[in-house]
């Protein structure tokens, strides 16, 4: 079976049993802080994800790593998809979940990659550009990325737009090595 498919099919089913229980927004925010737990970095990804250890093990590892810390309609979501050895599924319906759910509310993810913090101004600015641009309650990351120079980078839903000091040289660069003219 297709992996996005089964993602998508829990991923649904998830969303709907938490819209229907009128939980959807705390198990939304805390999907976030689940995905990071279960990032292939970590060594909760490597017990999830290994053959040898009982599922039943791994249920007991994640209620003790999960329980009270998270929603618990999350937690047997999480302890299902263990049970039915879908583990590898875990992240991408998260991923997908919060993606239905952000259409569902009419949000818009907004990432912006920045050198150093943004100011009150600049957050409100791009708030409001992608508010009137894209009709929908943006909802804002900000991530740190010292390498940017200056500038920032966004992306809403798919859309990205770079002006960072570095995404400015790499097309500089780009232009001279096509040779062509740079205005």
């Amino acid at each position: 079976m297709n992996t996005g498919r089964i993602s998508v099919r829990y991923a649904k089913a998830l969303f709907d049993l938490a819209n229907e229980s009128k939980v959807a927004k705390e198990v939304y925010d805390h999907s976030y802080a689940v995905s990071k737990t279960i990032d292939p970095s970590s060594d909760f990804y490597y017990v999830l994800h290994n053959p040898v250890i009982l599922p039943s093990e791994k249920e007991r590892i994640l209620t003790s790593v999960l329980g009270g810390k998270v929603h618990p309609m999350l937690t047997s979501f999480i302890a299902l998809m263990v049970r039915k050895r879908r583990e590898s599924y875990i992240v991408n319906a998260l991923l997908v979940f919060q993606k239905i759910y952000r259409e569902h509310t009419g949000l818009a993810k907004v990432v912006v990659e920045t050198p150093a913090e943004l100011g009150d101004d600049t957050k409100n600015r791009i708030l409001e550009f992608v508010k009137n641009k894209f009709n929908k309650t943006p909802e804002l990351e900000v991530r740190l990325k010292p390498e940017l120079i200056g500038g920032f980078i966004v992306e809403v839903e798919g859309l990205l737009i770079d002006l960072s000091v570095s995404g400015q040289l790499a097309r500089v660069r780009k232009a001279l090595v096509q040779n062509q003219r740079v205005l």
